[in-house]
């Protein structure tokens, strides 16, 4: 029993893990690209 908990938990521990890193890369990739852009704006101005 204890095993299939802890195969349960770690499953759940991991799919928690793959949706922060998708929001983490989501949140960044637009800030990324704003830098990106205001910085040849700065460069062109």
């Amino acid at each position: 029993m204890k095993l299939e908990i802890f195969q349960s938990w770690k499953m759940k521990v991991g799919h928690l893990i793959i949706v922060v890193l998708v929001m983490i890369s989501s949140i960044n990739v637009p800030k990324y690209v704003f830098q990106f852009l205001t910085r040849k704006d700065e460069e062109l101005f």
